[in-house]
């Protein structure tokens, strides 16, 4: 049957109207925003209505953007905040016509956007008074960095340059609060832009150059307050990319190239470049926070939502030993463990990374420095005497006798051996007599509460004292101890140990076991 020509073009419409219907739109939404940190990768759990919906992922670091052109700092050892002052190159003193550094660039963009640098004015507004009475606050002047790249013969060649003019402050005569400025310089920071479509070689020589009265590439010719104008340089490490040659610049003055010229510090520069971020669907695997896209793009529905998704770090166990050592010149490292093993730890010795070899205690910090772990531990390291080390250098004054240097040996006849003259902190070749002159442990009673008070050396680290408890007299245990040092006189301190109570207990006795470590 022959349907009419008018009749077959509407339903040919029709067909063609349902196949170009859009598609509804999506609800995306998220769950299991937080997970810890295992080794394998990981994702939000992603609900659609309708359900069941296909995803595509896009996973960027907090605040990175959707595929597009993102831009990023790729060198810089220039500090989140300024110091007042840095030392600094003098272009007018040296004769200097351009100043720079040799750079490893981190990251992967490389589309020159800006490199800025930190310069360093000595010019007051009194010595300038033609300057200041155009501008109070300071003057303007044309900085120019130029960016090379270099072959492995060491020959620079040209890839850009721009000149900027840049605001100048006055160095000032007070700081903020109203007090003296002490520093001779203030340190400022410039930031020259550059046109897009420049390429950066991924490692560049970055030079700074500006003309003084009688220095740069082109003299001015008359003095003014660039004469007092520089370059800072400071020994900070880059915290993107890195140093070439640490301490190695780029020197021009008056048309000779020189590098590697060392000098005390790295001009302080920051360069920072553009690239085009392709989308990334890999489900992170390490701890940190991560911006997340999940879109929807298909004939049962369309849409897309965004989030924040963190890895949280896993918890490491940190154990320190070896807290007690002898003292004998040389630096006393600690020991450490870590489970996981292996991990790499950060090891602090009141605050400095070199073991000590003094005598002394020392607060010991260790904490675990890989990302995807967080654990701490501290303890106190004690470098001390063994009693052997202690007997020596009575030995050798003849204080006591050779044959005298047992542990249960009485050089002095007081009753006290010289294992407990050690832990007491006495002296094995003087006769002590009297309570308190030996260093008597004694017990203190308080209700049904007991205590045990005695004394002990600082310096003995090759012992342990233990007190022990017994309700008879003859059947003897170690007890638990709440231990208060109630004071210290010189490498001697008493302590109050307190026994649990036993309140049951009409009888209770307490004494101090002295015993040496590693026996």
């Amino acid at each position: 049957m022959n349907l009419p020509s008018f009749l077959m073009l509407a339903l040919m419409w029709a067909g063609c109207n349902s196949l170009l219907a859009a598609a509804e739109p999506a609800d995306i939404s998220f769950s299991d925003l937080t997970q810890t940190y295992d080794g394998a990768p990981k994702l939000p759990t992603v609900l659609t209505q309708p359900p069941g919906l296909p995803v595509q992922w896009h996973i960027t670091a907090p605040g990175g953007a959707l595929p597009g052109t993102v831009s990023s700092t790729v060198y810089s050892n220039i500090p989140a905040k300024l110091a007042s002052s840095y030392t600094s190159i003098s272009f007018a003193t040296q004769q200097t016509q351009g100043f720079g550094d040799y750079v490893n660039l981190g990251g992967t963009a490389r589309k020159l956007q800006s490199v800025d640098a930190v310069l360093v004015t000595w010019a007051k507004a009194a010595s300038h008074p033609q300057f200041a009475a155009r501008n109070p606050e300071g003057w303007e002047h044309p900085v120019k960095v130029v960016i090379y790249s270099m072959n492995s013969n060491g020959a620079l060649s040209y890839v850009a340059e721009k000149t900027q003019t840049v605001f100048v402050p006055w160095r000032p005569m007070t700081n903020p609060d109203g007090s003296a400025y002490l520093s001779n310089g203030y340190a400022f920071r410039v930031s020259i832009p550059f046109p897009s479509g420049i390429t950066l070689p991924n490692r560049a020589m970055v030079m700074i150059s500006y003309n003084t009265e009688k220095s740069g590439f082109e003299p001015i010719g008359t003095p003014g307050p660039y004469n007092e104008l520089n370059v800072a340089t400071a020994g900070l490490p880059a915290t993107v990319g890195s140093n070439v040659e640490s301490r190695t610049v780029l020197w021009v003055r008056t048309g000779s190239w020189s590098y590697p010229t060392t000098q005390t510090a790295d001009p302080l520069i920051q360069i920072v470049a553009s690239e085009t971020v392709q989308s990334n669907p890999t489900p992170p695997v390490n701890a940190g926070k991560y911006q997340v896209t999940a879109t929807v793009a298909g004939s049962e529905g369309t849409g897309s939502a965004t989030t924040l998704f963190q890895i949280a770090p896993a918890t490491a166990q940190v154990e320190i030993g070896n807290l007690k050592q002898v003292a004998d010149g040389s630096p006393k490292a600690v020991s450490v463990t870590s489970s996981p093993e292996g991990l790499p730890l950060e090891i602090l010795y009141a605050g400095s990374a070199t073991p000590p070899s003094a005598m002394g205690s020392y607060d010991v910090s260790v904490s675990v420095t890989d990302p995807n772990y967080t654990g701490i531990a501290s303890g106190t390291l004690q470098l001390g005497t063994s009693i052997s080390s202690w007997l020596q250098p009575l030995l050798d004054s003849g204080a006591i006798p050779a044959g005298e240097t047992g542990d249960e040996a009485d050089p002095d006849a007081d009753g006290i051996d010289n294992l407990l003259e050690y832990a007491f902190g006495l002296h094995p070749g003087e006769s002590q007599s009297g309570a308190e002159d030996r260093r008597q442990p004694y017990v203190e009673l308080d209700g049904t509460s007991m205590a045990l008070v005695y004394h002990r050396s600082i310096h003995a680290v090759d012992l342990q004292i233990i007190v022990e408890s017994s309700t008879d007299g003859r059947t003897w245990t170690q007890s638990p101890t709440e231990d208060t040092v109630l004071s210290t006189d010189g490498d001697v301190e008493t302590v109050q140990a307190k026994l649990p109570d036993q309140p049951e207990a009409s009888i209770r006795f307490a004494r101090l076991k002295v015993e040496r470590l590693n026996d």
